[in-house]
């Protein structure tokens, strides 16, 4: 609103009204966070390539003043769950890919995705009943080291499956609980201990099953 350039807002003010938008119940909140993110990481393209300061010339990007972070992707992420929009779990993969590759392409360690990013695509994954997907991102995720699922991580996998309408959901679910047990009994994981919502989930997916 002012057009004291001394003044410019930083990422931190730009999370804060993505994360307030990501928790309204307004319309077009989803859509609120995606400008924004489009409007910081174009800011970020344009410290390298003049060609991004031209879409904010011509008006089809708003001018932002800050890169974007983690919580930037975070936020719009969270919105995606939150929303009940069809194919809004393949939004939060994509968005999740484009996050992975932005990483690996500048390597700042600031957009490095977390474990609340990938809390959040599994969430929206396992709402859909995605379970494949989901598995898959979990099996990348024992694979890097960089990130140690927790036992949230592993329980949203198994409500995944517990929502999938696949024929043998029960048995991928009962078999990523004895996995479960074995990655803690073996020291590999020793904090995924299942709970009663891991095991509760397995009987919920053995009641939904046809």
């Amino acid at each position: 609103s002012t057009e004291d350039e001394r003044i410019r807002p930083s990422v931190d003010w730009y999370n804060h009204v993505l994360g307030a938008w990501a928790r309204s119940d307004l319309g077009g909140a989803l859509e609120k966070t995606k400008q924004i993110l489009r409007g910081i990481e174009t800011y970020d393209d344009a410290l390298v390539d003049n060609r991004a300061n031209e879409r904010i010339a011509n008006g089809s990007l708003r001018q932002c003043w800050a890169s974007p972070d983690t919580i930037s992707y975070n936020s719009v992420l969270f919105c995606l769950a939150r929303d009940s929009g069809k194919g809004r779990a393949k939004e939060a993969e994509a968005l999740l890919h484009h996050m992975k590759e932005r990483y690996h392409e500048t390597k700042n360690v600031n957009i490095q995705p977390d474990e609340v990013t990938y809390g959040a695509v599994l969430h929206a994954l396992a709402q859909e009943g995605m379970a494949r997907e989901a598995e898959s991102i979990l099996d990348s995720l024992e694979d890097d080291a960089a990130i140690i699922p927790s036992l949230t991580i592993y329980n949203t996998v198994l409500n995944a499956w517990a929502n999938s309408p696949k024929h043998n959901a029960p048995k991928h679910a009962e078999s990523l609980l004895d996995r479960m047990k074995v990655l803690r009994q073996t020291g590999k994981n020793p904090t995924i201990e299942p709970d009663a919502i891991s095991i509760s989930t397995v009987i919920s997916c053995h009641a939904r099953s046809k």
